[in-house]
């Protein structure tokens, strides 16, 4: 469940939240895509070998996580997802960013955001 726009979290709300909504909603299923726009890969080698990888965007100061889904699993780690990183993050209650670009806790249903996008 996404927090209201109430302002207790700094920098998630008016134009910049409208940008992170943009971005979210664009987040293509093939993450190598994230590149070709002109995000950093900035993947740790062991967890990529696992099918963790990390992007940033220097534009934004956005960071996005993908996990790659493994068959044998359900749920979440059975399919390709993102989570937002907050920039403004303080702790483990406010970690990632929801489909609306509003702070949510690691962990949360809301943090799993699945691509929309094509490639």
């Amino acid at each position: 469940m996404s927090k209201p726009d109430s302002g207790h979290f700094k920098g998630t709300r008016g134009a910049q939240r409208v940008e992170y909504r943009r971005v979210i909603d664009s987040l293509p299923k093939n993450p190598d895509r994230l590149r070709e726009r002109g995000w950093t890969e900035t993947s740790h080698p062991d967890a990529a070998k696992f099918g963790h990888r990390t992007f940033h965007d220097p534009i934004l100061g956005l960071t996005v996580r993908f996990d790659k889904g493994s068959s044998g699993f359900s749920r979440h780690k059975a399919r390709d997802h993102y989570h937002v990183l907050n920039p403004d993050r303080t702790g483990k209650m406010d970690m990632y960013l929801d489909k609306d670009g509003s702070p949510v806790p690691k962990g949360s249903e809301e943090s799993h955001l699945y691509p929309k996008g094509r490639g």
